[in-house]
């Protein structure tokens, strides 16, 4: 990959939830090891949910 790119994927969740994957599969990792890609995988999921819960308000908010 190329390195101008590689930065690109830390937006991508499935890149941080591989990373645990692999620490723990692979390597053995405890918890600690992998707290940071946990919260940011965590993060990922509150904005999101936050933008769906948005999304849904606005179209059930509109009168028929």
């Amino acid at each position: 990959m190329p390195t101008w790119l590689q930065p690109l994927t830390l937006v991508n969740p499935l890149r941080h939830y591989t990373d645990v994957l692999r620490a723990v599969l692979v390597r053995g990792a405890e918890l600690q090891d992998v707290v940071p890609q946990l919260l940011t995988l965590a993060g990922f999921g509150v904005v999101l949910a936050d933008h769906a819960s948005l999304r849904f308000r606005k179209t059930w908010s509109k009168p028929s």
